[in-house]
């Protein structure tokens, strides 16, 4: 995974894993197809291209990657930020794989189909055309957080 990183810039990255966040920033893991991404990895993955092409977007189809504590406010959203990365999307309960695929993929629409468009607004227009699915439930559509540059 780390050569993915190395040897191409890229403005948006996409984590549909599972993942685990805890007090301790040691414990703290994405699942990776070859095993876990830690803090550390996940820093140096984003700092790779700081001074080129910056990290645009990191965004995390995990759960509870927006979720934090006392100790580490805004999960690992927030880590992406604070390692780099212009914005971040996270969620801040456990999600529902189908639901959060449908999400990622009509909020990465809209963003290529407008490139004037924040991606604040990308996200709320997202969240929206989910909200006429799952009306009923929220659980499905409000746990998605950005954070960061929200343009």
């Amino acid at each position: 995974m780390a050569n993915a990183f190395e040897t191409k810039p890229y403005k948006i990255a996409y984590f549909s894993t599972h993942g685990k966040f805890e007090n301790n920033p040691k414990d703290s893991f994405l699942l990776t197809y070859d095993g876990e991404l830690d803090m550390d990895d996940l820093k140096g993955f984003v700092s790779i291209h700081q001074f080129r092409t910056p990290v645009e977007l990191l965004t995390f189809g995990a759960c509870e990657t927006a979720a934090g504590n006392e100790l580490a406010a805004l999960g690992l959203a927030g880590v992406a930020v604070k390692t780099g990365a212009k914005s971040a999307v996270g969620t801040l309960w456990k999600v529902p794989e189908k639901s959060t695929a449908q999400l990622m993929a009509r909020f990465f629409c809209e963003l290529c189909d407008d490139p004037t468009l924040s991606k604040a607004k990308a996200l709320q227009n997202a969240q929206e055309w989910l909200l006429d699915e799952y009306r009923a439930y929220p659980f499905h559509w409000a746990p998605f957080l950005l954070i960061g540059n929200w343009f």
